[in-house]
This record gives C-alpha cells, sequence and structure tokens, in this order.
C-alpha cells in the first residue's frame, strides 16, 4: 500500500472538471474522486488542507506558518471574486469526499494580463497515484475555456522537488531561470525555478 491508497488499481476517467471517477481497486470496491470549483462552505476543509502543508513541510512556500481562519476566509473569498471576474481558474479535487488537492490558475494584469500563474498541491495522502496529473490537464483545460486572451501559463517550483520538475516538463513547461537558494525549504536554502507553457 502506498500512502494508503490500494496498488495496482486502475484510474477511470470520465467527462472533465465536474466529473466523477471510479478508482476500481483489487478487491472490486471503488474510491470516488471528483474535480470541482471552489465553495463558501469549503472553507474548513480548505483550511486544514493548507495547515497540513505548512506542517509537513513541503514544496509550498509556508513552512511551518499556521494560517489563521480569518486569513483563509479572505483569501477564499478572494478567490471567488478573481473568479467570478473571469481572472482566475482554480479545482478542487476530492477522494470520497474528502479534499485531497487543489490547482489554479490566475492572470496577471495588465501588461501581462495574457500570462496565468499556475499553482498545485496534493495532500501526502493523495500523492503519487496519478491525481495530481489529472488535476494538471483538468486546470489547464479550463484555464483555456475560461480564461480570455490567456496564451502562457508559468509556474516556480523548488530546485530539490525533482519529480514536479520532471512533471512539469512532461507537461511542456519549460525551464527559463533559476535563483540560487532562492527559497527557504525547511531549515535549508534551495534555488528557485521557474518555468514556462505556451498554451496557445
Amino acid at each position: 500500500m502506498k500512502n494508503g491508497i490500494v496498488p495496482n488499481a486502475t484510474l477511470i476517467y470520465l467527462n472533465g472538471p465536474s466529473s466523477k471517477i471510479a478508482r476500481k481497486e483489487n478487491n472490486g470496491n471503488s474510491m470516488k474522486i471528483s474535480f470541482r470549483g471552489p465553495k463558501e462552505s469549503d472553507l474548513k476543509a480548505l483550511h486544514k488542507f493548507v495547515n497540513e502543508l505548512s506542517r509537513e513541510r513541503t514544496f509550498v512556500m509556508r513552512q511551518g506558518e499556521k494560517v489563521s481562519m480569518k486569513e483563509e476566509r479572505a483569501w477564499l473569498k478572494g478567490i471567488l471574486t478573481s473568479i467570478k471576474r473571469g481572472e482566475t481558474v482554480f479545482l478542487i479535487v476530492e477522494v470520497d469526499g474528502t479534499l485531497a488537492g487543489s490547482a489554479q490558475i490566475t492572470k496577471l494584469k495588465y501588461a501581462n494580463s495574457h500570462v496565468g500563474r499556475f499553482a498545485i498541491s496534493v495532500a501526502k495522502k493523495f500523492r503519487g497515484v496519478g491525481i495530481g496529473k489529472q488535476l494538471m490537464l483538468e486546470i489547464h483545460a479550463l484555464a483555456r475555456k475560461k480564461l480570455r486572451g490567456l496564451k502562457i501559463a508559468e509556474l516556480d517550483v523548488f530546485g530539490d522537488n525533482t519529480l514536479a520538475r520532471k512533471m512539469y516538463k512532461k507537461f511542456g513547461y519549460v525551464q527559463y531561470g533559476r535563483m540560487p537558494k532562492g527559497i527557504r525549504h525547511d531549515k535549508k536554502y534551495v534555488d528557485e525555478i521557474f518555468m514556462y507553457k505556451k498554451l496557445k
């Protein structure tokens, strides 16, 4: 068993971002995986999710710092407003009703408004089983559909996050810059890698 997930299972993907995905396991049971947009009622789950990532000190910008409920509420309000304005696409992935990850692409402003900033996070329990890859496919497809004038997606990644860098490369992202020791990862400083992908 890897990260609490049954191995050698088959993922069956159906119909896009709001669909259900059946994960057929060896014992004949299935896990229901769904992709959807965020809601106000997701506040507690998102708050728990971001603080778990921070405590883990994984490859995210928060390295142990706690996010207050007030901060998370303001952040979620901003995301929902940005979605309504057509500036952001955001997807939550759930496994049997549990928040397992999220991804977003947000357009930059003014002269950079054709560029979207991409970010993705998957909970530890659900990594390495293909959920993150499908989430990337879904969010990029949604961005092409919903974000008017978007031509480029960009991201930054921890230099020591070799798995993510390989995955981004497979999805067509190209490295265009590096800041030596630009990120603090737990107790050490690592390079910050900048990548981009042409969408049109």
